[in-house]
């Protein structure tokens, strides 16, 4: 999640509420929306049913491959079958897709499918299509029309594939250039500056107090506080009246969640009552984050905190020893968070909504002396790093060895480093054929944390006449990648096009956004 950008941050929390099922068509004194869906249907995409028995086969595949500790793990298993779901919604959303597009499957393909699968084979033979009803039946514990409908959507989805794959090409080009990348060897050094020499680095108050006023906007403080407060939902429904009509259709609903003895009903009354202020909280929530999103910046953190929680109590948040109130993945947000022109930014972790706001602390002048010292020090380093690039033309080879008896700089020797993993490290492509030895080269060294020049050694250049012993090969491989990145863009859009909506009698939230 991005911390400096609120627009982005309240977006996504939003989508996250979404995808957490919290928002819900419910208001005070209606009647309780009944939002499950069939016993025996798990979810939905595109208004398509995914049955129980068809989550439970490829549940029952997927556990198979699992080892025993994580099937013990509960946790994991409920991630588990929010995948599975997924994989069943995405299958079905391709299937319909490849419809659209005039795939077909013929009854003589299906018939093939069975046929020659070695589940319904016994020593090379189709077991006949009697035995394979009552496999489908018995093993599987699947309808035979569901399990043949699995199997058209399968076919479908293969279909696909080789229909987009169709539009997937590779040049010569691309294949020469790759040869080149992998073959092509580079040995060199990567030069650093140390700047060890400057020592202890004093400013007047003058110098601080200028430094301070021309950098407003640097965070100064080494021990990253936070100002932190947090939002309950049940914060916004303490007023809301629940009806008795609620209430029962809410039990009717979920009986498994309640004690059916009699005397426990006013304990079951009392759960219900919380269970849907909570979903309404939820729905009013989305709502006052929209407000939210239009007067963050213009309120103080303190009028926020009475406005969203009611209260004055604000929080104190410590990076370098943060309280246990606090929860970790918030920690281990904020220890990321960049606070640039937007120091606010909002969270949602462990049912509550954590809104935090970094200050700068302009008084800390221990810590903008560091700043100081440390901007300092990144201009000494480009200095040195240019004094290099300003000598380099003339005697390359003299410059590298006086680099080596100069106590400012650090180097570190590479051998035969592919082409292709030399522009990993400089971030930049290299024209090999005009890639010469005993040279300098020059990546973008200002403005940059990592700052390093490379001395070019040897180049060893691949000889493109010994291209035709990996032609093949490499065609092979440009064209697997290229299909892959290109069949998953396109299930990224058609997913982001498609409803998908979870059952919560088997699962503890609803699902009904668009999946990207």
């Amino acid at each position: 999640m991005s911390s400096s950008v609120f627009s982005s941050i309240t977006t996504k929390l939003i989508i996250a509420l979404l995808a957490l099922g919290l928002i819900i068509s419910l208001g005070a004194g209606s009647d309780y929306v009944n939002f499950g869906m069939s016993d025996d249907v798990i979810a939905e995409v595109d208004n398509n049913d995914i049955s129980k028995e068809e989550f439970q086969y490829f549940r029952n595949i997927k556990l198979s491959q699992l080892p025993k500790k994580i099937l013990q793990d509960e946790e994991m298993i409920k991630i588990l079958d929010e995948q599975i779901v997924h994989m069943i919604a995405t299958r079905k959303a391709l299937a319909l897709k490849a419809s659209d597009l005039g795939l077909i499957v013929s009854e003589e393909e299906l018939k093939r499918k069975i046929t020659n699968s070695d589940l319904f084979r016994d020593r090379g033979n189709f077991i006949g299509f009697e035995s394979y009803k009552k496999r489908v039946e018995n093993v599987f514990g699947l309808d035979e029309a569901i399990f043949e409908q699995v199997l058209i959507e399968e076919i479908l989805n293969d279909k696909l594939k080789d229909f987009l794959f169709t539009f997937v090409s590779v040049s010569n080009e691309e294949i020469e250039n790759k040869f080149l990348s992998d073959s092509s060897k580079i040995t060199f050094y990567i030069i650093r500056p140390t700047s060890s020499n400057l020592g202890i680095m004093e400013f007047s108050d003058k110098e601080i107090d200028d430094f301070i006023e021309r950098n407003k906007n640097i965070n100064y403080n080494s021990d990253r506080v936070f100002k932190v407060f947090f939002l309950n939902y049940e914060d916004l429904t303490k007023d809301i009246q629940v009806s008795q009509k609620d209430i029962e259709n809410y039990i009717k609903n979920y009986p498994d969640e309640f004690d059916s003895n009699a005397n426990k009903m006013e304990e079951n009354k009392s759960k219900v009552v919380k269970l849907i202020r909570k979903r309404i909280a939820e729905n009013l929530f989305t709502e006052e984050l929209k407000k939210l999103d239009k007067i963050i910046k213009d309120s103080t953190f303190k009028d926020l905190a009475i406005r969203y929680q009611k209260t004055q109590e604000i929080f104190t948040l410590t990076l370098t020893n943060p309280s246990g109130r606090f929860p970790k993945p918030l920690i281990d947000e904020l220890a990321n968070f960049d606070p640039g022109i937007n120091k606010r930014a909002i969270y949602f972790f462990d049912n509550k909504i954590w809104i935090v706001h970094s200050e700068l602390d302009s008084n800390n002048r221990e810590s903008a002396t560091k700043k100081m010292a440390e901007i300092i020090r990144i201009r000494k380093q480009e200095e040195l790093l240019s004094g290099i690039i300003n000598e380099s033309p003339r005697k390359p080879e003299k410059v590298l060895e006086s680099v080596k008896d100069d106590n400012n700089y650090s180097y570190e020797f590479k051998y035969d480093v592919t082409l292709g993993d030399f522009q990993r490290i400089l971030n930049m492509k290299i024209d090999i054929e005009n890639f010469e030895d005993k040279d300098f080269f020059i990546p973008n060294i200002f403005g940059e944390k990592k700052k390093f020049i490379i001395y070019v050694e040897k180049v060893r250049k691949a000889n493109k006449e010994f291209i035709s012993f990996d032609e093949l090969k490499i065609k092979k491989l440009l064209l697997s990648e290229r299909k892959k990145a290109f069949f998953n863009r396109f299930v990224k859009e058609v997913m982001g096009k498609s409803k998908m909506k979870l059952n919560n009698k088997y699962f503890n939230y609803r699902k009904d956004v668009p999946k990207k």
